[in-house]
């Protein structure tokens, strides 16, 4: 973490209240959104090795089409976008992510209370073994 030219370094663990308390809504958020789209466009290039290049478009592409298959598995409405563009004169390596998503504000407001209300117990439990 940069703050004000000072570094500090934390580990990040899932013993930590806040961290434990977005993952999990984050999870309850997956099933009340609706997933419009989602583009991955990327650029792909070594410049001392065409075939490097086409290779490493050609395993960008299966490896991100992999992964976005079982987004498509669960919503089925959402158009999925991915294209892989192999430069060949250039040393390159772009990712861009756009996605376009739909939550409402009261689904908001529910996932919060709810993780709210799922938490107490798992809080309860860390704050015993932190004055411990």
């Amino acid at each position: 973490i940069n703050h004000k030219n000072k570094e500090k370094k934390e580990k990040i663990s899932t013993k930590n209240i806040n961290i434990l308390f977005i993952f999990n809504l984050l999870n309850q958020l997956y099933f009340r959104e609706q997933l419009l789209n989602l583009n991955i466009i990327s650029n792909f290039g070594y410049s001392n090795d065409s075939c490097t290049t086409a290779v490493g478009a050609g395993v960008i592409d299966v490896i991100s089409k992999s992964l976005l298959s079982k987004i498509k598995n669960n919503k089925k409405s959402a158009h999925i976008f991915v294209e892989v563009e192999p430069k060949y004169n250039e040393d390159i390596f772009n990712l861009r992510i756009v996605n376009e998503m739909r939550v409402s504000v009261l689904d908001l407001i529910y996932t919060f209370i709810c993780t709210k209300i799922r938490m107490w117990g798992k809080y309860e439990r860390i704050r015993k073994k932190e004055q411990n």
